[in-house]
């Protein structure tokens, strides 16, 4: 009877766990050296995040950040110091190799903590991958070159890195827009070419690295095929939350408001750019001649359209007041502003039942939500983010920007952090 007992909690255990294994492995190597054995009894908890850079979003703009939660009667002296390198592994076996490395980066600070009965301390470790990359502060300008150029030539310093570099606009900067490194590090200054000229990177293991279009960006993976109580897919998906956080439309038509320049920000109220849905937007042409400040109409014309503007955003139509006055730029000559991921204004979080480790931004995911049988128990989510994302597609479409991995308990979990595309 007790094995039996036995048996029945390890198929429990298992199909709780999926179909990969029986349990949750984790390894931990600091300066290459494998701690797991000493670490074992004090690891109370793990979480990985990986995600796009520039983050727009995020608390952290490093493309890894890793979090190691310790309980202990002591703290481990010469072990966690500032600038050690730190590798974690995570699965669903028990031997565990190089493709299971969820996480390598450096700890840049010493860990914070609490001492009661138990020393409780939390180390922090951000990685982008060669350290070189995000410590070593640069001085240089990249004058008369094209966009993947100067990407190409600062990935040069890094030989061990594959580099894939994804342009559409791949022109010559000429002039003061040339971008040029003021005591910045190479990854800093990726980061700030990238949100400039529309463009997302990230990294993949174990030298691979990303800088392209952000509107291509998720199609370099397999699509993510997620089920949330539906019987059109399984039902891998425990939670879904979102969260709608639109541009105001309304608030390019007050003078006083920033727009965007060929230089930047701008208070200038000819210029009437405004930067919403991850990309850069103009005045349609009959609407920017009636708002010439030259006109004597100008006021009444500025007081009517930000009227119109304000209603609409106010009754979370704030897209239909864009499209109503605005286009799209896509010839901006300077290249200046960023189309990032994050282009509507929604931010969805999907919580899989199970942890998936091999789950690594950026990719698209689909999400069906509704049976096909009218009496199946089903859920319907609102369909107001059905529409955002495609109304006649038959499942949700999300872009997956940033991932977070969680070991505690025995148990991995995987949280997906999304946007939606309307107007890519």
């Amino acid at each position: 009877m007790a094995i039996m007992e036995k048996l029945g909690g390890l198929v429990r255990n298992v199909n709780a766990l999926g179909s990969r294994s029986g349990m949750v492995s984790w390894k931990i190597k600091i300066h290459d050296e494998d701690f797991t054995k000493i670490l074992g009894p004090y690891v109370n908890g793990i979480t990985v995040k990986r995600r796009l850079f520039p983050a727009k979003k995020s608390e952290s703009s490093f493309p890894y950040e890793a979090t190691i939660e310790i309980i202990s009667n002591s703290y481990v002296e010469h072990t966690f110091t500032e600038g050690c390198s730190i590798k974690i592994y995570l699965g669903y076996s028990s031997m565990l190799t190089e493709k299971d490395l969820v996480f390598k980066g450096e700890m840049i600070t010493y860990p914070s903590g609490e001492a009661k009965e138990m020393l409780r301390y939390t180390i922090k470790a951000y990685g982008a991958g060669d350290a070189g990359m995000f410590l070593t502060e640069k001085n240089k300008t990249f004058l008369g070159k094209t966009k993947s150029m100067i990407v190409k030539e600062i990935m040069a310093n890094y030989p061990d890195y594959e580099s894939t570099v994804e342009i559409k606009k791949d022109v010559v900067i000429s002039g003061k827009y040339s971008p040029g490194q003021e005591g910045e590090t190479d990854f800093v200054l990726l980061g700030n070419m990238a949100k400039k000229w529309g463009c997302v990177c990230w990294f993949e293991f174990p030298n691979k690295f990303y800088f392209v279009d952000a509107a291509k960006a998720h199609d370099y993976n397999t699509p993510y095929k997620l089920g949330y109580r539906t019987d059109q897919a399984e039902c891998n998906v425990e939670s879904v939350n979102w969260k709608h956080n639109p541009s105001r439309a309304a608030e390019s038509f007050n003078p006083g408001s920033k727009g965007l320049g060929e230089g930047g920000d701008s208070t200038d109220p000819d210029s009437y750019k405004i930067d919403a849905y991850g990309h850069t937007w103009t005045l349609k042409e009959m609407f920017a001649k009636t708002l010439d400040k030259n006109n004597p109409n100008f006021g009444e014309f500025a007081r009517i359209y930000g009227s119109v503007a304000s209603k609409l955003t106010v009754n979370w139509q704030g897209y239909i007041a864009l499209k109503l006055f605005y286009r799209k730029m896509s010839d901006d000559p300077t290249g200046a502003r960023a189309s990032d991921s994050d282009d509507s204004g929604w931010e969805i979080r999907v919580k899989l039942n199970d942890g998936d480790p091999g789950a690594i931004p950026p990719f698209n995911a689909e999400l069906y939500y509704e049976s096909i049988n009218p009496k199946a128990n089903h859920s319907d989510l609102p369909y107001f983010i059905h529409f955002y994302s495609g109304a006649k597609l038959p499942y949700i479409q999300l872009k997956v920007n940033e991932t977070v991995l969680t070991y505690k308990n025995g148990k991995l979990d995987s949280e997906f952090i999304c946007s939606i595309s309307r107007f890519a």
